[in-house]
C-alpha cells in the first residue's frame, strides 16, 4: 500500500511538473506571437532555471532570442543577443543531436548575425550556417524555415562561401509550398527576384502576400514591409 503511495505520488509530481512546462512554453510562444520578445525570453529563462535541459524550451529561446536581437539599435547588444541565442541551440544540439529544430535555430540565429554584420564579414560562419539548414531538413523536412534560410543563404553567400543563386528560388518555392500563410516566405523571395530584375514574378509574389492575414506581430511588419516594397516598385 504505502509502495502504491509513493508510485502514484510521483505519478502526480510528473504529471504537474509537464503542465507547469507547458503552461509556459504556451505563454511563451503566445508573446513572441504578440512581439513580446523580451517577455517571452523572461519566461523561458525562469524555467530552464528548474530544468536546463528541457530542449523545447532551449530551441524556443534561441528563438525569441534571434528575434529580439533584430530589435536592437545597439550592435553590440545585437551580437551579443544572436549569439546567446546561437549557444542556445547549441546546447540542443549538445543534448540531442536528431533534433532538428537545434540544427534549425542555430543556423537562423548564425545566419541573421551575418547579414547583420554583413556576408563578407561573416564568411568563417558560412558552413556551420549552409549546414545547419541542411541537417535540419535531413532530420525534418517539413520545416519551412530551414528552406527559407537555405534560400537566403543561396540568394546572398559568395560563391566561395558555398552559395549558389541558382539554388536559391527552388527553395524558397519550397518554404512557400509548406508555410503558404507565412508572409515572410514571400517577402524575402521578391525581394531576391527585385534584386534580379525579375520584376514580374516578384509583383505576383506581392501580389500573394498581401492577400495573407497577419496571425503574428512578426506578420504584421512583414506585411507592411511587402505593401512598402509594392508601391516603391509598382
Amino acid at each position: 500500500m504505502k509502495k502504491h503511495l509513493q508510485t502514484s505520488t510521483l505519478l502526480v509530481v510528473f504529471i504537474l511538473t509537464l503542465s507547469i512546462a507547458f503552461a509556459d512554453l504556451s505563454s511563451a510562444n503566445t508573446l513572441m506571437d504578440e512581439g513580446d520578445y523580451a517577455a517571452a525570453v523572461a519566461e523561458l529563462e525562469a524555467m530552464l532555471e528548474t530544468e536546463p535541459e528541457h530542449i523545447e524550451a532551449l530551441y524556443t529561446l534561441s528563438s525569441a532570442l534571434t528575434s529580439l536581437a533584430a530589435t536592437f539599435d545597439d550592435p553590440a547588444e545585437a551580437e551579443a543577443t544572436y549569439d546567446t541565442a546561437a549557444r542556445a541551440a547549441l546546447k540542443v544540439i549538445e543534448i540531442d543531436p536528431t533534433e532538428a529544430q537545434g540544427h534549425y535555430q542555430r543556423a537562423r540565429a548564425l545566419g541573421r548575425l551575418a547579414q547583420f554584420r554583413g556576408i563578407l564579414q561573416s564568411l568563417f560562419m558560412a558552413g556551420d550556417i549552409k549546414g545547419g539548414f541542411e541537417k535540419a531538413i535531413e532530420l525534418d523536412d517539413q520545416i519551412g524555415g530551414a528552406y527559407h534560410g537555405l534560400a537566403v543563404f543561396h540568394a546572398q553567400a559568395p560563391f566561395i562561401a558555398g552559395g549558389d543563386g541558382s539554388q536559391a528560388e527552388p527553395l524558397f518555392l519550397k518554404a512557400i509550398e509548406i508555410d503558404p500563410e507565412k508572409p515572410l516566405r514571400y517577402l524575402e523571395y521578391a525581394e531576391m527576384l527585385i534584386e534580379r530584375n525579375e520584376m514580374d514574378e516578384a509583383k505576383i509574389q506581392l501580389e500573394k502576400l498581401l492577400t495573407l492575414e497577419a496571425l503574428s506581430g512578426d506578420d504584421a511588419k512583414d506585411i507592411e514591409r511587402g505593401q512598402e516594397l509594392f508601391d516603391a516598385n509598382f
